[in-house]
């Protein structure tokens, strides 16, 4: 996963990047019941810009921070990511039933072992 973006302000009509060094705080949100944590800050550049690289293995939203400075106002961002795990119900070989996976999974269209009875692309949902 790939966090990119650039912080810039509205002067005299225009818009235009601060001067480097502004601190960006990311955060990731876990989709479910898991309390947001933060992951780092960032420094943007000369022309505002800021990234981040991650391997990215659950679902949540990502939040960018601006905590405002001088005469640049507070601000954020944010962005859900689904993650999927891969797994033998993704393949064809031996056929498998919702009680040799014991969860929910994410199959698709390809749903080589029809363990998605309503169409969704998850398979097992009663196993949620």
């Amino acid at each position: 996963m790939t966090l990119a973006g650039t912080l810039k302000y509205k002067n005299s009509g225009r818009w235009v990047a601060p001067t480097a060094g502004k601190a960006i705080a990311v955060w990731f949100d876990p989709a479910g019941d898991a309390k947001p944590v933060r992951i780092k800050t960032l420094k943007t550049n000369t022309k505002g810009a800021y990234g981040y690289k991650h391997s990215q293995s659950r679902s949540g939203t990502w939040v960018v921070k601006f905590a405002g400075k001088s005469n640049l106002e507070a601000d954020r961002a944010t962005d859900y990511v689904r993650t999927y795990v891969k797994g033998p119900w993704n393949y064809p070989g031996k056929d498998l039933d919702c009680s040799d996976v014991r969860k929910k999974v994410w199959v698709g269209s390809d749903d080589y072992h029809r363990l998605d009875a309503d169409g969704d692309g998850w398979g097992c949902d009663s196993w949620g």
